[in-house]
């Protein structure tokens, strides 16, 4: 059947858990880039990090990308 969707999903984690708190649901094997989703995404959580908090980032290696990196050292 195949897939039908793919989720951009941006979680923190407590106690071990993932909850998400931004995604981005787009259709599956649809030509086009997710930069500008994942670009989104971002914006609309550096208002909502604390400065105290220290951040740990991980993404699978079909994320890397060096724009990526750019924007989130951006948020400090």
């Amino acid at each position: 059947m195949g897939s039908r969707f793919t989720v951009l999903a941006i979680s923190v984690l407590i106690r071990g858990c993932a909850v998400p708190v931004a995604w981005k649901v787009v259709k599956a094997n649809e030509p086009g880039a997710w930069k500008p989703y994942w670009l989104e995404l971002f914006d609309h959580l550096k208002d909502f990090i604390p400065k105290h908090m220290t951040v740990i980032v991980t993404a699978d290696r079909g994320l890397y990308a060096d724009w990526l990196y750019a924007k989130i050292v951006t948020f400090g």
